[in-house]
């Protein structure tokens, strides 16, 4: 599954990034080290769920729970300090994700 990373997204003016497959966007030209961890965490959930799965349970859980306690947002939160892996670098300065099944 691959994603296409897309940056200065000025239109993007509620959030500082955002997967929407197959595009991860962000507003800002460099984005920060926990920006890009938490919008590629979104990358692996789309990854281990599938596309319509993910959204369609997004959507759900986003009106059920509000944005704050949606469960795939508390993931990705905890988990935005979590320091990019050498792969997750590469995937920045390519400007493309590449997930394989090793990855879900």
């Amino acid at each position: 599954m691959k994603f296409y990373i897309l940056r200065r997204c000025w239109w993007l003016w509620w959030a500082e990034g955002m997967v929407v497959w197959p595009f991860v966007f962000f507003r800002p030209k460099t984005p920060n080290h926990r920006l890009v961890r938490h919008e590629f965490e979104h990358c692996y959930q789309v990854h281990r769920m599938g596309v319509l799965k993910f959204y369609s349970r997004y959507v759900w859980l986003l009106i059920k729970h509000g944005y704050r306690r949606h469960p795939d947002e508390v993931e990705a939160y905890r988990i935005q300090w979590t320091p990019l892996t050498v792969k997750e670098r590469i995937w920045l300065s390519l400007g493309k994700v590449r997930l394989s099944d090793e990855d879900k």
